[in-house]
Parts: C-alpha cells; sequence; structure tokens
C-alpha cells in the first residue's frame, strides 16, 4: 500500500508521502522496508510514484529528461500535461500489454500488480506553482482552488475523507499557506498510518514547492508539527471528558424521547 498527497496552496505546493515499500512475489507479499517516494528532479519538480519500484524509476527518467531538454518551457498547464502523459504512456503501455500476456497462466488480480500505478507532480508552470496527478490509466489532472488537495495509493480510502474533514476544520475558504499545508498532510498522511490495516508506515516524508524552487524537508523540519498535531488531539480529549463530567452522559448516551 502506499499512500502519497498533495495540496495546493497559496504560496505554493505540499507533497508528503509514507515511507513503506512492499515486497513480494506473485501477489504474496514477504517483507516491508522504508523507502523514499517522493523524488527531487533538478531544483523546482518533485514527484511521487504509487506502484512498483520499476515503474517510479522509469517515469522519473523520462521527466528528468524532459526537463533537461526544455521541453516545459514557456508552456500552459495543460502543456505540460500532456508532455507528461506523452512521456510515460508507452510505459504505461507496455505494462498493461504484458499483463494481458500473463493474465491466462497467473491471474488478472496478479498480473495487474505490476502494472498499476499514479503519480503526483509539482512544478513551477509560467512561475505559478502547480500540482499534477497522473492516475492508474495516465489520465491527468491539476489541483485548483475549488479542489486543492490530490492523492494516489490505495491509502487515500483513509487519507481523502480526512483531509476533507481538515480543510473544513482549518481552512474552509481560499486555500491554506504552505505552514498549513505541511500541517494538513503530515496529519492526513499520520492518520492514514494509524488507520491503515497494513502497507502505510512512517517515516513521513515531505515536500515543499515555493517560491519557484524545491525541497524535501528534514525530519527536524516536521517535528513541530507532529508536536502540534498531538497536541491538538490531546486537547479535543480533554474536551470530550470535561463535556462528559458536567453531567451530560445521558445527553451522549441516552436517544432522545
Amino acid at each position: 500500500m502506499t499512500l502519497i498527497v498533495g495540496v495546493l496552496c497559496s504560496d505554493g505546493v505540499v507533497l508528503a508521502a509514507d515511507g513503506a515499500a512492499t515486497y513480494g512475489a506473485m501477489g504474496v507479499m514477504t517483507m516491508r522496508q522504508q523507502m523514499k517516494k517522493l523524488t527531487l528532479i533538478g531544483e523546482s519538480t518533485v514527484i511521487g510514484v504509487s506502484g512498483t519500484t520499476g515503474l517510479a524509476q522509469r517515469y522519473e527518467g523520462e521527466i528528468r529528461r524532459a526537463i533537461e531538454g526544455g521541453k516545459f518551457k514557456n508552456l500552459q498547464a495543460d502543456q505540460v500535461m500532456r508532455v507528461v502523459q506523452g512521456a510515460i504512456t508507452p510505459i504505461m503501455q507496455g505494462e498493461f500489454q504484458m499483463a494481458a500476456a500473463a493474465s491466462p497462466v497467473i491471474g488478472s488480480g496478479v498480473a495487474s500488480l505490476s502494472a498499476l500505478s499514479g503519480m503526483l507532480v509539482t512544478m513551477p508552470v509560467l512561475k505559478d506553482p502547480y500540482l499534477f496527478r497522473f492516475d492508474q490509466q495516465g489520465s491527468p489532472e491539476f489541483a485548483t482552488p475549488d479542489l486543492p488537495f490530490l492523492s494516489i495509493g490505495s491509502g487515500y480510502i483513509q487519507g481523502d475523507p480526512f483531509f476533507a474533514f481538515i480543510r473544513r476544520l482549518l481552512w474552509s475558504e481560499g486555500l491554506p499557506t504552505v505552514a498549513d499545508g505541511v500541517l494538513a498532510t503530515v496529519w492526513t498522511t499520520r492518520h492514514a498510518i494509524i488507520c491503515s490495516p497494513g502497507g502505510v508506515a512512517d517515516p513521513i516524508q515531505v515536500a515543499v514547492l515555493q517560491k519557484g524552487k524545491a525541497k524535501l524537508l528534514e525530519e527536524s523540519e516536521l517535528e513541530e508539527h507532529k508536536q502540534f498535531i498531538e497536541t491538538l488531539e490531546e486537547q479535543w480529549a480533554e474536551h470530550r471528558r470535561g463535556f462528559v463530567t458536567k453531567g451530560n452522559t445521558e445527553a451522549l448516551t441516552d436517544p432522545p424521547a
């Protein structure tokens, strides 16, 4: 399992990912290892890929070559999506063809495991920060002020609803700042790690695109956010206990007459 989340902010973009890689064969998981799922390319691009490590390596190579070849210069967002889609589609098609050929022998479920993937990409487009998602078929979209949050990986089942809750709680209108985006993505990923039945695990990795430059945050830069999250959760628990001790037990347990 994987969870990679991204949020468009008023002053940049934030990406976060869990840090677990699962290994196996023929659909049987054999072990879990720590790995980094966010990759910095050049000075201003970060990608995160769900799926096999081999697919991530090939996607990274194609995007790196496109950047080094200047293929994204002076392009609009829709043109950037077409360039990236054109770069990764041949890889996807090859994997789908091999999965189809193997399906009669090993079953479609096992065969498809190596073919399915998703990718988040953040980069400046005409100096503005953008967040793109490419789904399991390579279909693209980019985050907007109305829909600023994008995710990939099987952990989205836990991540998406929780992020919607955070958005309603912390900023119901407009976009978050990068600082709020780090808090929201770390909290969302932490929630998925706690609630996941397996495969999504620490350490959490975070990347930020701000003022045209991208960087991967150090663990020490995330500690303040993690401590703040723990403090908030403890304070909410205290409020709940205080509410009950004021004689409201019946209101919490008895249905209305």
